[in-house]
This record gives structure tokens, C-alpha cells and sequence, in this order.
């Protein structure tokens, strides 16, 4: 299964990278201070994490904000430790709302699932805001709906450049 979503990943890269190819993004290094005043100057829509495990399991967080600036911070078992800051289009922004329209996103439960506390599990935080909505959904990856696991996957192709997370890594999804 987890080779499944190797290649499942693999692909949203290369299809990422593609939709994007026609123009050229810079990426420049941050420091944390600078990352810190983004978070209370601009206004974010999108906040997406993934937390880390008791092995390799990437670990960043990535937002985008409302006029289109990107923030990554690489902690561990990523390519690119350390905080950057580039751009997103406004093709990636809506097609990424319009999947979390098509499954609802902001009707979601809060938490997947309910009822695990496994503390070597990873966990996926997304956080949108937009329309004058705003949920977090936090994911424990076991057991998640596979709708949500597919949102994720699909959010990781759009927002992150893939050369800031490891090629030969997975992200434990169930």
C-alpha cells in the first residue's frame, strides 16, 4: 500500500511541476523572524502540516497567504531544512479550493480519527480559510477516510516545489 502511494506521490510532483513549468519561481531563504512576521502581517488561506514521527517521516509546514506568497519550514527528513519563501498560482490556489469544496472540506470532522492515540503516528494539519470560512481538519493517518488522504496528497503536489522534500521518503498515509 505504502508503494502505492509512493508512486501516487511521485506522480503529483511531476504533474505539479508541470503545471507550473511555464513560469519560473523563485525560491529564496528566510529566517525565522521574517517567517514569524508573515504569520501576523499577512493573511493566510492555506496552512498545511505535517508532524513528525518517531522515524522518518518528513516533517514542514507550508502556507500560503491571500496574495499568493508561499512559506515553507523544513524541520527534519526533508531536502531543505530551514525556512523559505516563494510563490503559488492562482491555478494551484483554486484548484485546491475547488477540491476542498467538492468534499466538503469545512463540514469535516475536526479530527481522523476520533478514537486513535498512537504517538508514533504522524499527523496532518490543514487548515483553510477562505469565503469567510475557516476549519482545521487534523489527520492521525490511520484509518483516514481515503477522500482526505487524497486532499493531502494533492496539496503536497500543489504547494510544495518537490525538491524541498526527500525523493526516497513516504508519507505514512494509513
Amino acid at each position: 500500500m505504502l508503494k502505492f502511494f509512493s508512486v501516487v506521490l511521485l506522480c503529483l510532483f511531476t504533474l505539479g511541476k508541470s503545471c507550473n513549468s511555464t513560469r519560473n519561481v523563485s525560491i529564496q531563504r528566510f529566517d525565522k523572524e521574517s517567517f514569524e512576521q508573515l504569520l501576523t502581517t499577512k493573511d493566510i488561506i492555506i496552512d498545511f502540516k505535517r508532524t513528525p514521527c518517531f522515524g522518518t517521516c518528513p516533517s514542514y509546514r507550508i502556507i500560503a497567504f491571500n496574495d499568493y506568497t508561499l512559506a515553507f519550514h523544513g524541520q527534519m527528513f526533508v531536502d531543505s531544512v530551514g525556512y523559505f519563501i516563494s510563490s503559488i498560482s492562482l491555478k494551484n490556489i483554486k484548484q485546491i479550493q475547488y477540491k476542498a469544496e467538492e468534499i466538503d472540506f469545512f463540514s469535516l470532522q475536526k479530527q481522523y480519527p476520533l478514537e486513535v492515540n498512537i504517538a508514533d503516528l504522524p499527523s496532518t494539519i490543514t487548515k483553510l480559510s477562505y469565503k469567510e470560512k475557516e476549519h482545521e481538519v487534523t489527520n492521525k493517518n490511520y484509518n483516514s477516510p481515503e477522500f482526505l488522504t487524497n486532499f493531502e496528497i494533492l496539496l503536497d503536489s500543489l504547494l510544495i516545489p518537490s525538491r524541498y522534500i526527500k525523493q526516497n521518503n513516504t508519507i505514512h498515509t494509513k
